[in-house]
């Protein structure tokens, strides 16, 4: 996809004359960014690189990253949310975090459910991986495809309306440190400079990264065959359960 990033000089939408600007479609729904510092741009346009797109006429969803007179950062929507941020790291966090919200709420308003998990394919069949916030539904999908399963996400299952198929979501991902270690074909992400994007998140894997270190990895919509929970954080020193393929039989589903 064509990327739509360039400097507004669009004076209606009340940020500072040099903003940079970029388009998405999500899910088909076309959101719209302005930010007026280059590396919060930079984390924003590098979470949805996946979904890069021409500038819609009309996009359903628009988010902005200003600067205030006082020195404070703003972060609003077309939603009605406004916040003040005290800095330009904290701001960026709280653009993000915007963005997921415009994007489940359109996806509600279209019938379209949205899942906190991660989701990925075996023999045509999904998987979801349910739990707590730091539990390791992030880890435990990427270990999951460098097994050989498929990605769809691991942030949100994305359920469609009608088929209850299990739609791919590949927006980037963001890695805490520790996983590179596990999953050693993500070792050259200790080539970047860490980000800190809260939660201990250092490091985001493009759909490009994915692809790189584990080719054909990105699958397609798949119908539901099973969904795992996770239950207290991780314990990676204990041994495994057994194997998780056997025991989901997913191929049957």
């Amino acid at each position: 996809m064509a990327v739509a990033a360039s400097q507004s000089n669009t004076a209606q939408d009340t940020l500072p004359l040099a903003s940079y600007h970029a388009s998405y479609v999500v899910l088909g729904i076309p959101i719209d960014v302005r930010v007026c510092d280059a590396d919060a741009f930079a984390r924003v346009d590098e979470t949805y690189a996946a979904f890069r797109a021409p500038p819609a006429a009309a996009p359903a969803f628009a988010a902005w990253l200003s600067r205030a007179d006082d020195g404070a950062y703003l972060v609003a929507d077309t939603h009605g949310s406004s916040q003040r941020w005290p800095d330009a790291h904290a701001a960026t966090i709280g653009m993000l975090d915007r963005m997921v919200h415009g994007v489940l709420a359109e996806l509600y308003a279209r019938g379209i459910y949205a899942i906190h998990a991660g989701a990925c394919t075996y023999r045509s069949a999904a998987l979801i991986i349910a739990g707590r916030s730091g539990q390791g539904k992030t880890t435990l999908t990427l270990g999951l495809v460098r097994r050989g399963f498929g990605l769809l996400s691991d942030e949100f299952a994305v359920v469609a309306p009608g088929t209850r198929q299990i739609l791919p979501y590949h927006r980037s991902i963001h890695i805490r440190p520790g996983t590179p270690e596990l999953i050693r074909e993500l070792g050259f992400v200790a080539e970047r400079p860490p980000v800190h994007l809260g939660g201990g998140i250092e490091w985001t894997l493009t759909p490009d990264d994915l692809a790189r270190a584990f080719p054909g990895c990105l699958a397609p919509a798949a119908p539901l065959g099973a969904v795992l929970l996770l239950d207290g954080p991780p314990r990676p020193g204990e041994p495994p359960l057994g194997d998780l393929t056997e025991a989901l039989d997913l191929g049957k589903s």
